[in-house]
């Protein structure tokens, strides 16, 4: 059973969610639509990479790295760090 969808007594009744045989079930959607704030994601980072030839994302973690101020975690595998303007709390 998916540990995200509701059990039940939770405020989604079973019936809505699981098929008769008891088995939780789930599907995903892929669409060729993009969000506002997806599309001015790549409106930037697109030029980006055309100009320099790397990816935004690349620069901006080289940054962040050789600076150090904002880095939460590092290891060989994932680096977590602050943004320097979260959108929330706690934005990791």
């Amino acid at each position: 059973m998916c540990p995200f969808c509701p059990g039940a007594g939770e405020d989604t009744p079973a019936e809505t969610w699981r098929l008769a045989d008891g088995e939780g079930r789930s599907q995903v959607a892929g669409l060729p639509v993009l969000s506002a704030a997806t599309r001015r994601e790549l409106d930037i980072a697109c030029p980006h990479h055309t100009m320099r030839r790397r990816r935004l994302a690349e620069d901006v973690l080289t940054v962040e790295l050789n600076a150090g101020s904002r880095i939460v975690f590092a290891d060989e595998q994932v680096v977590a760090f602050s943004p320097f303007a979260s959108a929330a709390d706690f934005e990791v």
